[in-house]
């Protein structure tokens, strides 16, 4: 799972996301996760789906709360890339990056990632999932 960073563009409208996600409004889906089921969500995200590249037929994409430990699991027949939209907001979050599978990220940064991992923190994110090119 190597890093990647996105462009200062793009990452002007993740922030923009970041802040809007703030107030938007989350259902809980298991203990310690929380997902995005606010109406507004796809407006707002289209934005940096479109800067990134990633607005393409078969995409999917969701936003979500964690207050603790959780799994963060992949889906078959897609690639996955995970983008932390919280690095350092919280009043008790210890640094600007995240440790995540051995990888240290930065807001704006990210990764593809092709097994489960497990975090254990308070953090917003978005998975982004792509048609796996090898599926076709």
């Amino acid at each position: 799972m190597a890093r990647s960073s996105i462009s200062p563009s793009a990452l002007s409208k993740l922030k923009e996301l970041a802040s809007w996600l703030q107030t938007a409004e989350m259902e809980e889906e298991e203990k310690n996760t929380f997902r995005c089921v606010d109406s507004d969500r796809h407006v707002k995200l289209l934005p940096l789906l479109d800067e990134l590249g990633y607005r393409i037929k078969g995409h999917g994409y969701t936003m979500y709360r964690i207050t603790g430990k959780a799994a963060i699991n992949v889906t078959p027949k897609h690639r996955s890339f995970f983008f932390p939209l919280t690095i350092g907001s919280e009043k008790d979050a210890p640094s600007s990056e995240l440790q995540v599978a051995g990888e240290s990220l930065a807001l704006g940064d990210f990764v593809h990632y092709t097994s489960p991992f497990i975090l254990n923190t308070k953090l917003d994110f978005l998975i982004v999932l792509l048609p796996d090119p090898s599926e076709n």
